[in-house]
């Protein structure tokens, strides 16, 4: 329990911390705290991801990468607190609060005892040499589905660590599902911790009977992917101030923080939330109406599209009204 509460602490200071200090030090959004603080999860998350992915890729050596990520946390950590980075950040320490409750919620919610009969299971048809009872299967079963979306994630995570064959090795064949199907942030973000503390993460599903790790690193995709699905919180909130007041976005995110919905989606560990935390940056910046915005508009939502390819709806409608409000002409002059 500790060491979990201990690691979920750790997440949401590291996906902050090196992408703050990097927005910081260039001063290109310091006019606008909220979209400075949103622009540096992005930051921190395409860091982790593209240092995960040229790992796998490239195949550099773990080692290599792991030193890279901590020097670089490290560095930051200090120049944070040279910098007193961290009175800005009391400033806005509401939303922020907001983000941490949402985690805490999530992760206590699938910490709870589920003592009712497994009836949902990530094979087509249930099978005799399984071991069923895992963290994944318990949170089909929380969640009410067979659909094995939530881990999708964490699956890729272990192609990244193991440096698994996509063109050879199985994704989840039972559901014809391969590894290029899917987009890979989450589980590159994902790969990048398990790199980060040398996790030895098992090849074969967490339910097979030669696994040699039940839950130990899923219970970390799950507090990775708890963070990752509630940082929606962040660019919301001064998405609503814009919008309407700062009454009006205290009170939304106090019921967002307990709402039904995003428990679910938080719980039920699939990247849906996470694109939202994209999407909901790129309209923050687009509300500012200067080119320079919209390109890092556009920035966002190219990574909401790597997070989940549902992004392409909002995308897609972004680009109509852009275009509908000569926003490409008007930028260019």
């Amino acid at each position: 329990m500790v060491a979990n509460i201990l690691y979920l602490i750790f997440i949401n200071v590291s996906l902050l911390l090196p992408g703050y200090v990097i927005v910081k030090k260039t001063k290109y959004l310091s006019k606008n705290p909220g979209i400075e603080i949103s622009f540096a999860y992005l930051v921190t998350i395409v860091f982790f991801a593209f240092l995960a992915t040229v790992t796998y890729a490239v195949n550099i050596r773990a080692g290599i990468s792991r030193v890279i990520c901590w020097l670089v946390l490290l560095a930051c950590a200090y120049i944070f607190m040279r910098q007193h980075y961290y009175k800005d950040l009391w400033k806005l320490r509401f939303p922020l609060i907001c983000l941490v409750l949402m985690t805490l919620v999530s992760s206590a919610f699938v910490g709870l005892t589920f003592n009712s009969k497994y009836t949902f299971v990530p094979d087509p048809v249930a099978q005799s040499n399984r071991n069923y009872h895992v963290l994944s299967v318990k949170v089909l079963n929380i969640s009410q589905t067979q659909a094995n979306d939530n881990y999708i994630p964490y699956r890729q995570a272990q192609f990244f660590i193991n440096h698994s064959n996509p063109a050879k090795d199985s994704f989840i064949q039972e559901w014809g599902v391969n590894f290029f199907q899917r987009t890979p942030l989450m589980g590159a973000v994902t790969a990048n911790y398990f790199n980060l503390f040398h996790e030895k993460v098992p090849i074969d599903y967490t339910w097979s009977k030669t696994s040699n790790d039940v839950d130990h690193t899923y219970v970390q995709f799950q507090l990775i992917s708890n963070v990752l699905n509630a940082l929606f919180i962040i660019p919301a909130y001064f998405l609503l101030i814009k919008l309407f007041n700062k009454k009006t976005a205290l009170i939304t995110c106090l019921f967002l923080v307990v709402s039904q919905f995003f428990l679910y989606n938080a719980t039920f560990s699939w990247p849906k939330s996470l694109v939202a935390f994209f999407v909901l940056l790129s309209w923050l910046l687009l509300l500012e109406k200067k080119m320079n915005y919209t390109v890092l508009a556009g920035i966002a939502s190219g990574v909401a599209y790597l997070t989940h390819d549902l992004a392409i709806l909002y995308i897609g409608a972004s680009v109509l009204l852009l275009l509908f409000n000569k926003r490409f002409r008007e930028g260019a002059l």
